[in-house]
C-alpha cells in the first residue's frame, strides 16, 4: 500500500509494504506525525489487515513445519534400513537426499513462521501506538488532560 500526502516542502510517498517492516520506531513516529488524520486511519486499517494475514501465514508455515518434522523419523528409518542393505547405493543416496531436503524444508518453514510472528507482533504494537497517539491528539484538542499526562503519552 502506498500513502501519499503533502508536507511543507512538497509531498511524501511512503510504500508501507517496505517501510513498516524495516523502519525504526522513530522513523515511523516521524512519518505518522506528518500524515493527515485520514491517512493515519488508513495506515491503521492496513496494519490490522496485515496482522491478520501474517497470523494466517505464520499458522500455515508452522503446520508445514510440523508435517516435515513428522516425516523425518520415517525417512531416518528408511535410511537405516538401506544402510544395512549394502546392495543398492543409489536408493540409499536418494533416501539421504530426501531426509536432507525434509530437514531443510522444516527449518525454512520454522524460520518463516517465526519471522511472520515477529512482524505480526510489531504491527500490533504499531497499531496500539497509533491509537495512543490519536488519543493524545484528541486530549490536546479538547484540553481535558494536563501537560504531564500528555507528555507521558507522546514519548511512547
Amino acid at each position: 500500500m502506498t500513502v501519499t500526502f503533502d508536507i511543507p516542502n512538497g509531498s511524501m510517498e511512503i510504500v508501507l509494504d517496505r517501510f513498516m517492516p524495516e523502519a525504526k520506531i522513530g522513523q515511523i513516529r516521524k512519518a505518522i506525525k506528518l500524515m493527515p488524520d485520514d491517512k493515519k486511519q488508513e495506515t491503521a486499517a492496513w496494519l490490522n489487515g496485515q496482522t491478520k494475514e501474517l497470523a494466517q501465514k505464520a499458522l500455515n508455515c508452522f503446520m508445514l513445519h510440523r508435517e516435515e518434522e513428522n516425516r523425518i523419523p520415517e525417512l531416518k528409518g528408511q535410511v537405516e534400513l538401506l544402510k544395512h542393505d549394502q546392495e543398492d547405493k543409489d536408493e540409499l543416496y536418494q533416501a539421504k537426499m530426501q531426509l536432507s531436503q525434509c530437514r531443510r524444508l522444516s527449518s525454512q518453514y520454522r524460520k518463516k513462521s517465526e519471522a511472520a510472528c515477529k512482524l505480526k507482533k510489531r504491527y500490533e504494537e504499531l497499531v496500539e501506538k497509533l491509537r495512543s497517539w490519536e488519543n493524545v491528539r484528541q486530549l490536546k484538542l479538547s484540553g481535558m488532560a494536563g501537560g504531564k499526562e500528555i507528555r507521558k503519552y507522546e514519548r511512547l
